[in-house]
């Protein structure tokens, strides 16, 4: 068969596959146009029977099995596992890991993986441990907050204590204040005459 034969068979075959009806009146049409009468062609001839036939080749060929519950929840298993293979230091942010991707679904595993163990180092916490035993722990370790106040120098000797001022309020300054007032206020509150 000629290569330009093979080309249209297998666009009639496509076109077939796709909209069988369609492409069959369109080969009724060109039968009609190159001189053929088609007036008897459907006598003796069931319909159904041929839709029945037409359905049953090209049915199983263009419908594609929808993936079963099974099939994803099997499919999730294989790609955990893959994941926690590659990455076993994932194990004990697996809840946390849930979480993000349940709250971000457009989201990769190994995104999310990345992105947290970032989030980790940024706070310091310890990526071997889970996020609520971080919490814990720095909760714990947060020290008391002590103010010790070191006094300012006054011309390379350190005021007496009985001038040293604690200052309990923090002042700022308006934006359109002139810098040199803002450092003036600043020596005032310090206790400096100036």
């Amino acid at each position: 068969m000629p290569p330009e034969q093979l080309g249209i068979a297998a666009r009639m075959f496509r076109d077939l596959q796709s909209d069988p009806v369609g492409t069959m009146k369109k080969l009724l049409a060109e039968l009609v146009a190159t001189g053929h009468t088609i007036e008897g062609i459907g006598a003796g001839v069931d319909q159904l029977a041929i839709q029945r036939i037409i359905d049953a080749r090209l049915g199983n060929g263009l419908q594609q099995q929808e993936p079963s519950e099974e099939d994803f929840i099997r499919q999730a298993e294989e790609e955990t596992s893959r994941f926690y293979s590659q990455y076993p230091d994932a194990r004990p942010h697996d809840a946390l890991i849930a979480r993000a991707l349940r709250d971000n679904p457009g989201m990769e595993l190994h995104d999310v993986y990345f992105q947290l163990k970032n989030s980790f180092a940024e706070r310091g916490f310890d990526w071997s441990r889970t996020l609520e035993d971080n919490l814990r722990e720095s909760q714990q370790q947060q020290p008391t907050t002590t103010t010790t106040t070191t006094a300012p120098m006054l011309n390379g000797r350190t005021p007496p204590v009985s001038q040293v001022k604690v200052v309990d309020d923090v002042t700022v300054a308006h934006e359109d204040t002139d810098m040199g007032d803002i450092v003036r206020a600043a020596m005032r509150e310090s206790g400096l005459k100036v």
